[in-house]
């Protein structure tokens, strides 16, 4: 009895199992096929103890992989250095601008122009242009791309200055004055001809609101004393 049970650890398979148990059926009584039996449930429960070992350690081993390769999951550890990455940035991506920086880049442009720049919402019959500042460019050469990558900062300055004509939620279109024909020029920062491809063209321009007490935004002081001076 003894004998078919080791042989039974021995092949761990059902198929080997059943043929020695019909072997030994045909020379054993039924006492013995009692003992066989108690047997084949403890050989039961040594499979499954046996297979939760293995699982166990085939998790520990991929652990350890998951660590050495830095926190990324085995299939991206393989792929490393292979094929192209999904997060590639792309060249269009527009960088985003910060108001204190562009601000002191305007006031460094001292032998720029300053040109008012105005927004208007876009779905109101009766909305008109609402002048919120002014921009300045480089030999005055990008006067159109200042605005244009400049745009969320215009549009988030007139929101803060003007609340009950530029609600948070309005869309809003942009536009700069034309100095010799004094009428506003809209800018569509979707238009193949503005020039956004010039290297650091942010370093190139610049943007100063118009001053808004409220927040302290593009204020100007003079003793501690607020002045409408502008740059």
């Amino acid at each position: 009895t003894f004998f078919i049970i080791d042989l039974c650890l021995l092949f761990n398979t059902v198929p080997g199992t059943c043929k020695l148990i019909m072997m030994g059926m045909k020379q054993m009584n039924s006492f013995t096929l009692l003992f066989v039996f108690q047997g084949l449930l403890w050989l039961g429960d040594y499979s499954r103890t046996s297979a939760f070992v293995v699982s166990s350690r085939n998790t520990a081993l991929t652990t350890s992989q998951n660590s050495i390769g830095g926190g990324f999951s085995g299939q991206q550890l393989n792929m490393a250095g292979f094929g192209k990455s999904d997060n590639k940035k792309t060249s269009s991506s527009p960088k985003k601008l910060k108001p204190k920086a562009q601000w002191d880049k305007y006031c460094q442009l001292k032998k720029s122009t300053g040109v008012n720049v105005a927004v208007r919402v876009v779905g109101k019959s009766d909305a008109e242009w609402l002048t919120v500042g002014r921009v300045k460019s480089n030999n005055d050469e990008f006067t159109a791309e200042a605005v244009a990558l400049q745009r969320a900062l215009i549009a988030e300055h007139s929101k803060r200055l003007l609340p009950l004509k530029v609600a948070a939620k309005d869309l809003l279109e942009w536009a700069y004055c034309n100095e010799g024909s004094e009428e506003w020029v809209s800018v569509d920062p979707k238009d193949d001809s503005l020039n956004l491809s010039v290297k650091d063209v942010d370093k190139k321009i610049g943007f100063e609101g118009e001053a808004d007490p409220a927040s302290g935004f593009y204020c100007h002081y003079d003793n501690g004393k607020l002045t409408g001076k502008t740059i």
